[in-house]
């Protein structure tokens, strides 16, 4: 077909298809009032499920109000929204009592007094059933007091005390740091909460008032307060440091007083006795200070030492012709300043004749070299005596016994030596046993523990046999090898360290060893002949011979033994040391050891008088020994010194008591103390001083105390505590409210919202 029919005929269908796409579709409107009725309908629908989610979730929240009202939570709410009025608080008042706090002002208030004054401020803006205790810097426990007037009786008692240090010179309290105090006040607060009976938390408060001086703060206990502060729960205590000190102090003060030149607190009887007083100076000038020194009842002894401002000087005061005995002496400046406390000091010393020791020996010759060197030395009167002239002699009178080469203890039958020396040990005697030689001892039958009860008792170790080093020892095979055969030396002599001294007999021969040159070590004794020892349970080797190259198989020199449940001793030698047969070379007189030695096992024995004190500073606890007392006419002591109370004076002994002590609160002031009893021949006594560090008036430094009672918490000098600022940036300001009552109500109003919209929403119209 030909291509242009082909083209016609399609074109020829062009106009249907126009038609087609052309066509117009006849409108359909709907009917007017049905139109109306849908667009009614969308609006009820939007309208109905607005109103059931509105219920649904008001009927969600009723049941989520009323759980959580059954929790019965609450909340904290500042000062500003404070649903419940102001919280209670429990607030402990650290009141710092050390002898510092007795620095008087140019007013004459003493600082103890301004503490009580600021205390007083802050318990008046204390809120209304407030909980207080009133800690004093010494007391190491506390008690909440009944209400805020007996806060305030208690701090017009402090007031009263501080008046008091200041006409009177004596401190208001001990010396004891503030950190003892709050530490004190930590521990009433662990307990605060408990104690409520279900008020609630209280907001915890401590508040310490204090000079600041440097004695105030024991830095050393910061880290176990932080730890105890740390562990108490949220909200923690807060803190507030009320520094009531002066900003320039001035003070003289006597700052020590004792033996010249650190000596010994016994001094023979005799000689002159020199005392130095140190005194000090806090402020802008020079100056001349007056000291006087008061002996017992004798007239003051006045002298002058200039002391430049900030530094010390010494002054020294001599005493001639004492009488053996106790003496006491009082230190004072004649010139009052800002702080009394430290205008005095007080210093005990004795006078002492040689200490009484005894010595019993078979035969009195064969002690003739021991009684020689126990009295060469002044230290020690030795009388010796045979045990038939012992008899009923009272032992306790000596400071030691010396058993001396007695053959057989167990003898005679009727009257033994061993039952007096066994009460003489267990009252708190000291016995020395050196043993006679092989001859003399013959079977020992006396000494044998397992035969002889009080021997058992108090021996510290067995005689087993004697040695003779002549026929225990071979000769060397070579000249490095040591002839024992001559002779064996201590142990101590032969290169040991200085742990091998540790023991006190042999203490002052490493003081000796150290400074070299000493005779005794250039040269030391040999002893040719000692009975082999065999220790018992109770005895301890104190050192033992160089009789073997092994340490562990050398015997023993000297043993000692204490007696349990007393202050007796027994101490035990190995070797004779009678003046006839000769098994040592101690008494040739060529070497100091002669002397040396019996000195040492007596001071062993009795004590060294350079170990006895009679001065200590207040707040100490003091032992004083009574056993002379106590052999003589025992009975009840009285303590007489500043402070003691007529019901604290007696002293009560029991039996066998060899000592007292003497503690806080009788030993809190300084002074002069004696102690006396039935026998009027006996008095101890001692001294009690404030430390001087209560004179070191410089501040202990902010940051050292905030690290414990935080940043901000030091109340510098002449400003106000405000509780509010205390409190400031802790959850303590915050009070807790009890929402139970208000969710309670809301409960209710929401149940009748409830109701009154589903009755609106679901009413039939």
């Amino acid at each position: 077909m030909h291509p242009i029919l082909i083209v016609g005929a399609a074109l020829v269908g062009l106009p249907v298809l126009l038609h087609l796409i052309m066509k117009q579709e006849p409108k359909r409107l709907p009917f007017p009032a049905f139109r109306f009725l849908q667009q009614k309908l969308k609006t009820n629908q939007r309208k109905l499920r607005l109103r059931h989610f509105l219920l649904l979730a008001l009927r969600m929240l009723l049941i989520a109000l009323f759980a959580v009202t059954l929790y019965q939570p609450t909340v904290l709410s500042t000062g500003f929204v404070n649903l419940s009025g102001d919280q209670p608080v429990a607030a402990v008042l650290v009141v710092d009592t050390s002898p510092s706090m007795g620095y008087a002002d140019g007013e004459g208030k003493t600082r103890l007094e301004e503490a009580a004054r600021r205390a007083g401020e802050l318990l008046s803006s204390l809120p209304d059933n407030s909980r207080v205790a009133v800690v004093e810097s010494g007391d190491a426990t506390g008690n909440w007091l009944q209400s805020t007037a007996d806060a305030r009786t208690r701090l017009r008692e402090l007031a009263e005390r501080g008046k008091k240090a200041a006409a009177t010179g004596a401190p208001a309290g001990p010396s004891r740091p503030v950190t003892g105090g709050v530490g004190t006040a930590y521990q009433l607060l662990g307990t605060v909460d408990a104690e409520s009976e279900g008020s609630g938390p209280y907001q915890k408060l401590v508040a310490v008032f204090t000079d600041r001086a440097a004695a105030s703060w024991d830095a050393a206990r910061a880290d176990d307060l932080k730890k105890t502060r740390d562990a108490f729960p949220e909200p923690k205590p807060a803190h507030a440091v009320v520094d009531v000190g002066v900003e320039t102090p001035t003070n003289v003060a006597l700052l020590a007083a004792g033996m010249t030149e650190g000596k010994a607190q016994v001094v023979p009887a005799g000689p002159p006795v020199s005392l130095t007083v140190t005194v000090g100076v806090v402020g802008p000038d020079d100056l001349t200070v007056p000291v006087n020194a008061v002996l017992g009842d004798a007239k003051p002894v006045r002298k002058e030492v200039a002391v430049p401002r900030g530094q010390t000087r010494t002054v020294a005061f001599e005493f001639r012709d004492l009488k053996p005995g106790l003496h006491q002496v009082k230190f004072e400046l004649p010139t009052k300043d800002a702080l009394a406390a430290d205008n005095v000091r007080y210093v005990t010393f004795r006078a002492a004749e040689p200490r009484r020791v005894l010595t019993i020996a078979t035969d009195p010759e064969d002690a003739a070299f021991w009684n020689l060197a126990v009295n060469e030395g002044k230290e020690f009167a030795n009388e010796t005596l045979t045990p038939q002239q012992l008899g009923g002699k009272e032992l306790a009178a000596f400071e030691a016994v010396t058993l001396f080469g007695v053959a057989n203890p167990a003898e005679p039958a009727d009257d033994p030596l061993w039952p007096k020396l066994l009460r003489y040990v267990e009252g708190g005697g000291k016995l020395l046993i050196i043993p006679g030689g092989p001859e003399r001892m013959g079977d020992r039958a006396g000494y044998d523990p397992t035969k002889v009860e009080a021997a058992n008792k108090l021996l510290p170790g067995a005689f087993k046999r004697f040695i003779d080093t002549a026929e225990e020892f071979e000769e060397p095979k070579d000249a490095k090898s040591k002839n024992r055969r001559r002779g064996v030396t201590w142990d101590i002599f032969a290169g040991a360290d200085d742990r091998a001294f540790s023991h006190p007999l042999l203490a002052p021969l490493r003081q000796w060893r150290q400074t070299g040159n000493v005779d005794i070590f250039r040269a030391p004794r040999r002893t040719s002949g000692y009975w082999e020892v065999e220790p018992l349970p109770e005895g301890v080797v104190v050192v033992r011979y160089d009789d073997a190259d092994d340490p562990k198989a050398r015997r023993p020199a000297v043993l000692e033994r204490g007696r349990g449940g007393s202050k007796g001793k027994v101490i035990q030698l190995t070797s004779p040391m009678d003046t006839g047969t000769l098994f040592n070379d101690y008494w040739d007189y060529q070497n100091s050891w002669t002397v040396v030695f019996p000195a040492l096992l007596l001071r062993s024995a009795a004590g060294s008088r350079d170990d006895e004190r009679f001065n200590f500073d207040t707040g100490a606890s003091v032992r004083l020994p009574v056993g002379k007392l106590v052999a003589g006419r025992p009975g009840n002591l009285v303590l007489d010194g500043p402070g003691v109370a007529v019901s604290e004076a007696a002293v009560k002994l029991t039996e066998k008591q060899v000592d007292v002590t003497i503690a806080p609160p009788r030993t809190n002031l300084p002074g002069n103390f004696s102690l006396t009893g039935p026998n009027p021949d006996w008095r101890e006594g001692f001294s009690l001083n404030v430390p001087a560090d209560e004179s070191t008036l410089d501040k202990v430094p902010v940051e050292g105390i905030e690290d414990v009672t935080g940043a901000g918490s030091v109340v510098q000098v002449g400003r106000d505590v405000d509780l509010k600022k205390v409190f400031e940036g802790t959850d303590t300001l915050r009070a807790p409210v009890e929402l139970f009552p208000w969710l309670l109500i809301l409960l209710l109003l929401l149940l009748a919202a409830e109701g009154l919209v589903a009755n609106r929403f679901y009413r039939r119209k």
